[in-house]
Order: structure tokens, then sequence, then C-alpha cells
């Protein structure tokens, strides 16, 4: 029986879109509680215990997966599709599809909620989609809402609307929620639940685009303060229930959460920024990035310069910018860059990790005078310092960078006699001739370690100039 039941599965997944054979990016691991997982579309699997080929995305629901009285009788028409805008991540997108129930439409819907089939009219608020934080799940593992522990600012989603009318229209909403039931359509007041939403209940008939709608967020005083708890994003084919015609269809990829937040920075020119766990961001015009590690000798030492427009994997940074500017900084989840290997003796790392500090490390914060002191209490998307215990010093006056021309020691652009003795300055523990915050490596040979090898590597450099 057991064979059976595995060859049975084998050859309906042989049926799968070939999309279904690849990977999401937007796993629980990395984004559990900022982004909604499977939000790419890539994984898919057939609903346990149907009797009919139900298929669904991991971590999202339809009326495959409904309770309710009418549940046995509801229909749904989801599927993984290639039919994918060129330039988007990924081999798939969501493909859902209304179909016939008898003398109404049955509009295709997808949430992270869950589907409730309780009525026979269409338009009862007995068929709605509902969510609330519980340990229940369905029978393949994933639960009926999903986590989230920020405050987004919007959200963005990549959809192509083909109905059979050019008159009819599909619709999202994004509702986030405190964790207690909430329902759409809805059977009474949710204020004290909703801590934000978003919609749009009018996406016309057209080719992929992207849809982008911002948070409005909750003036109640018990939700302003709190964080939220989970999130419910529901599509349908149409915004009129039993609306539309059988076979409308609604494209779906790349969905996402959106943060954004304004720095100023200080009169010194400096700050520190740490962006949503694993949520890259884009440099805004007027900003430089440093990401920060170590030197042999245990110094801080910029290892990567980010410029304006680059994105950022994932990494707490040190920026320069215009003093008293404020820039606006948002994370780009499917935008890529080139990761930045980080050593662990010393690195930036956001100031969240304070509260639950790791033993075996000293944490420090950047002050108004450019350097970095002990840490004590610091803001949400900071980023501080950490050193290994037994190598930190009481502080940190200088961040290194490897000059643009190689040899220029004191950093103005040059290379002359000047270098050698700002060179010898910093191999004696002097800092004369390097009063700036941020200050050239004398490593001029890049072996790791300024020693009398970088002299004579810098005698070369000006013998052959």
């Amino acid at each position: 029986m057991k064979k059976n039941i595995q060859t049975t599965l084998i050859a309906l997944l042989a049926l799968l879109p070939l999309g279904m054979q690849a990977q999401s990016v937007v796993t629980k691991e990395l984004y559990e509680g900022t982004q909604i997982l499977n939000s790419d579309f890539e994984d898919f699997h057939i609903v346990t215990g149907s009797s009919k080929k139900y298929i669904e995305p991991d971590y999202w629901h339809s009326f495959a997966t409904a309770d309710g009285s009418f549940a046995s009788a509801a229909s749904q028409n989801l599927s993984a599709s290639d039919d994918i805008k060129q330039g988007l991540s990924g081999d798939s997108c969501l493909s859902i599809k209304s179909t016939s129930a008898i003398i109404y439409v049955a509009n295709a819907t997808v949430t992270t909620g869950r589907m409730n089939a309780g009525a026979m009219k269409p338009s009862d608020v007995k068929n709605n989609a509902h969510i609330e934080k519980t340990e229940e799940r369905d029978k393949d593992g994933f639960p009926f809402y999903a986590e989230l522990s920020q405050r987004p600012t919007a959200i963005s989603l990549w959809v192509k609307f083909v109905p059979k009318e050019e008159s009819s229209k599909a619709t999202f909403s994004a509702v986030i929620t405190n964790g207690s039931y909430y329902q759409e359509p809805k059977d009474k007041d949710y204020k004290d639940v909703v801590v934000a939403e978003a919609r749009d209940e009018a996406i016309e008939s057209g080719d992929w685009r992207n849809i982008v709608k911002t948070f409005e967020y909750s003036q109640a005083e018990e939700l302003v303060e709190k964080d939220p708890q989970a999130i419910m994003i529901t599509l349908s084919t149409s915004a009129t229930p039993g609306g539309g015609s059988v076979g409308d269809e609604l494209l779906i990829d790349n969905l996402e959460l959106i943060y954004t937040r304004t720095i100023k920075i200080p009169a010194s020119g400096y700050a520190t920024f740490a962006a949503v766990k694993n949520n890259s961001i884009k440099l805004p015009e007027g900003l430089k990035g440093y990401a920060l590690g170590s030197t042999a000798n245990n110094e801080p030492i910029i290892i990567k310069t980010y410029k304006a427009g680059d994105v950022v994997p994932y990494t707490p940074l040190l920026l320069q910018g215009e003093p008293g500017k404020s820039y606006t900084i948002s994370t780009t989840l499917y935008e890529t860059g080139e990761k930045t290997e980080l050593n662990d003796s010393l690195r930036l790392v956001p100031a969240t990790e304070l509260s639950s500090p790791l033993d075996g490390y000293d944490y420090f914060y950047l002050t108004e005078n450019n350097g970095f002191e002990i840490a004590s209490e610091i803001e949400e998307y900071k980023a501080l310092l950490r050193v290994k215990s037994d190598i930190a010093a009481e502080n940190y006056q200088h961040i290194l960078y490897k000059a643009e021309k190689e040899g220029d020691v004191d950093g103005d652009s040059n290379v002359n006699a000047t270098d050698v003795k700002a060179l010898v300055d910093r191999l004696l523990g002097n800092e004369l001739g390097m009063k700036g915050f941020l200050v050239p490596d004398a490593d001029v040979n890049g072996d790791k370690t300024v020693d009398v090898a970088d002299v004579t590597q810098l005698i070369n450099i000006l013998i052959k100039q």
C-alpha cells in the first residue's frame, strides 16, 4: 500500500510545471517575521488528503484547505506558471483562475490566512479569508497565518490580470493584526485588531506591472506602540464576491514588504545604520556606506565601500553624508549586491543585539566626536562596533581604509615624502598627520600587517615615480 501511495505521488509531481522544481529565496530561516515566506512563488505542493489534485504554494492557502460547511464542495484552480515577467527573479509565478460554482462564478482566491466556505451565496460573510495566530496547521504543516514582528512601510507585488471581460477587476489586501481573529469580508468592526492595512480593489486588465501600496497604520492607543503579530495577504480574481467570469486569471509574483527609514546625519558627518533583519537596502544619492572588519592588528578597517545606488546585502553600515541632512533608506528584497565576507573579531552588528549581547564581546557606539566608545542605550536601526573582549580597547577613534592611490598613507591624494613620515609615525604609534575619523591604511604592501616592509614598499613606489 505504501509503495502505491509513493508511486501516485511521484506520478503527480511529474505533472507539475518545471518552475515548481525551483527553490524560494524567501525562506523561514532568513525572513520569518519580516517578509512573507515563499513570496516569490517558487515552492508548491499537492494538498494532502484532498480528493482532487489541488496545488497550493507553500505557506499560502486557498479553498483547497478551507474550513466551513461547504468546504468539500468548494472549487479552486491554482497552479505554478512559467509566464513570468522578464527580469524578475525565479522560474515561476502563481496563477489563480476563477471556476464555475453552478449558478455562481467561483472567484479564485489565495491568502496567507485560511479560507472559509460557509455559505452557498458568495457575498455571505461566512465565505471569507480569516487569520488568527494559533498553532493550527494544515495537513502539510503550513500555518494559517504569516508571522510579522516588524512594521513595514509599504507592500510591493507584480501582477498580470487576464480577465474574460475587460471591465472585470481583481483585488488584493494586506492586513497587519495583533494576532487576534480577523476576517474579510468583515462581520464586525475589527479596529482593536487591525494594526495597519493596504489594499487595491481595482486591479485592471493588462500585462505585468508593479503595484506598490503604503500601509495606513491605526491610531488606536492600544495598537500604536505594540509590535504586530501577523499579516493576512489575500488576492482574488474579482473584487466582487461571485463576480467576474469563469476563466479570469490573475498571475502574481515577487511580493515583498518594504521597510523605509529616514536617518539624519549628525554634525560629525557619520552615522551607523542596520536594516531590518536580512533585508538588503539601496543607498540613496548623497550617502556612502562602509562595511567594517579588522586588520591583523585588530584595528577597525573598511573592507568594502558602497556608493549611492548600490544594493547592499544585509550588512550593518557606517554611513557618511552631509551633516544635518536627512536621507530615506528603503529595503529591497529581490535586488542583489555583492555580499561582504566579515570576520568575527571586530565588525558592525545591529544595535538590537545589545538586548541579548554575546558573551565574550564588548560593544561600542559611534559618538558625536567621531569615535566608538563603550555602548549603553542605543537606538533601533543603529549599528554597534562589536569586538572580542580579549582584544577590545577602551575606545576606537579612527577607522582605517585603503587609500585610492597605492602609497598614499596620509590620504592627501599624493604619494610623496609626507607619506613616508606618516607611515613611520604610524609604526611608532603616533597618529600625527592622520587627524580624520577615516584614516588611510598604512599597509602599503597588502600583507595585512603594518611594519618595516611597508616602508620599503613605499620607498620603491617613490623611486619609480
